[in-house]
């Protein structure tokens, strides 16, 4: 109900997983669905959609062979394209779309940190694992006639260029 303090409570989730990061391993897969909720619920606010991805992205950055257990993998790439292929409102502009930062430029917003969530992921998996899993579930939105779709699969494949460059450009 309170954004400030759910933003406040992930980020001393982090700083847990930081300190002890095997105690919060076993509850992975709740920890995961409760960030990606937050994170794909527009009806709330940018700050603590925000949040939650940081959370995701530690994890990628931090246990990344973790995601690959239990089918988390999956569950991580299907709640990132959420946010990042979303819809594109005129009433909330992408802060990348906002010419003059000193007047009305935002912070950071949720398609970018699940970008930056799967270019972290794409630097802590082998190649082949993270493609097959991510290159067919953005050809849906990168194919679609949505322009958020389109530009959240043009996000994704940059992120992952950094980390699975080498294997895009056999593929």
């Amino acid at each position: 109900m309170d954004e400030d303090r759910g933003a406040d409570a992930l980020e001393v989730l982090d700083e847990f997983l930081e300190a002890n990061p095997e105690s919060l391993i076993p509850h992975l897969r709740p920890m995961l669905e409760l960030c990606l909720q937050v994170a794909g619920d527009e009806c709330r606010g940018d700050a603590v959609r925000v949040r939650a991805l940081a959370t995701v992205t530690f994890l990628a950055q931090k246990r990344p062979r973790a995601l690959l257990r239990g089918n988390l993998l999956a569950l991580v790439l299907r709640g990132l394209l959420v946010p990042l292929c979303a819809e594109i409102r005129p009433e909330n502009p992408d802060p990348e779309e906002i010419w003059d930062e000193d007047e009305g430029g935002q912070g950071p917003c949720p398609r970018h940190a699940a970008a930056q969530a799967l270019d972290a992921l794409a630097q802590g998996l082998p190649p082949e694992k993270l493609l097959k899993e991510v290159l067919p579930l953005l050809e849906g939105p990168g194919r679609g006639g949505s322009a958020g779709g389109r530009k959240g699969a043009l996000l994704a494949l940059a992120a992952l260029a950094r980390g699975c460059g080498a294997t895009l450009r056999q593929r």
